[in-house]
């Protein structure tokens, strides 16, 4: 199934439906025994679709079990990070040994060697233990989201969700560039991936103009990803080296992901600019409309439907 809520379903039904779903997802893979690694990051996604939902629907949730929610499915994602991780500073390190290759860059490419060697020798006995306690708690899961009860059970509670997102996307968006620290835009990162989120689940409204803002959203936060995995690789330099990297060779690697994310930082301040444009509050009464719509759209095309048919 989608992974978007429905016209003509009440919103608790939509809620446990694709909770169910994302939680179903993430067990097949984490019991699939093909490709482990495949397997753990679909099921950090299907985990992350889980967070983006709840957070949407926090209004009607309430905050006290929100937190108790989340804080579950966000511990569940952590005993799926490790191999992730290492994986993920070996696919940094390439990329950043291919950034500026007409300048000097032994140090990128011994780092992306050295991790090459430890990726490839790193003990994974625990990991089957660490899915198989994943795998337990979405069982868990399951059952805590089947009885979980939105009140009040209408999307005027999805509305002030969708507000509440943009309205701390546009703060981290503003923090960020007045202060660009490595933690701010990995904090505005996270608002932007779960507005594309909560646009996929609400796509229904207007599936063409959805899908754009996903798009751009998604297109995004992938150019923040990149500048957030660049800060992990520079935070592992500067305090868990490899051995085999000289004092030398860990400041060229530092100064190199500093220019990559003043690069990337560049090329997302306009995309942020533009999806951010329109206030919390804007976005929030727009898509209460056109959801109105959409439904009264629908009903009025079925009922020309049954009235040619007679």
């Amino acid at each position: 199934m989608a992974y978007r809520f429905k016209l003509d379903e009440p919103l608790q039904m939509g809620f446990r439906r694709i909770c169910a779903e994302q939680i179903d997802r993430a067990l097949a893979e984490l019991r699939s025994v093909d490709d482990p690694g495949q397997a753990v990051h679909s099921a950090r996604k299907s985990i992350k679709r889980l967070r983006a939902v709840l957070r949407l629907v926090r209004p009607a949730l309430g905050d006290k079990s929100y937190a108790n929610e989340n804080a579950w499915l966000r511990d569940t994602a952590a005993l799926l990070s490790g191999a992730r991780d290492a994986e993920i500073l070996l696919e940094t390190a390439i990329k950043l040994a291919s950034f500026e290759p007409h300048v000097e860059n032994r140090s990128t490419h011994k780092l992306k060697s050295l991790l090459a060697t430890h990726f490839a020798q790193l003990d994974r006995t625990g990991e089957s233990a660490a899915r198989a306690e994943a795998a337990r708690r979405l069982e868990a899961a399951r059952t805590r989201f089947s009885r979980i009860k939105l009140s009040p059970d209408d999307f005027d509670s999805v509305w002030r969700g969708l507000e509440q997102n943009m309205r701390h996307s546009r703060t981290a968006f503003e923090a960020a560039y007045s202060d660009p620290t490595d933690e701010a835009f990995h904090d505005w990162r996270k608002t932007v991936q779960r507005h594309w989120r909560h646009m996929a689940l609400l796509s229904r409204a207007w599936p063409d103009l959805a899908a754009a803002r996903v798009t751009a959203a998604r297109q995004l936060s992938q150019i923040l990803g990149d500048d957030h995995d660049l800060a992990v690789l520079k935070l592992y330099v500067a305090k868990a080296p490899p051995i085999g990297l000289t004092k030398i060779n860990c400041r060229e690697i530092a100064m190199r992901a500093v220019r990559r994310q003043n690069e990337l930082r560049a090329l997302a301040h306009p995309r942020g600019v533009r999806l951010l444009a329109e206030s919390a509050n804007g976005i929030g009464r727009r898509f209460a409309i056109y959801w109105k719509s959409a439904k009264e759209m629908r009903a009025a095309e079925a009922g020309a439907n049954e009235a040619e048919a007679e």
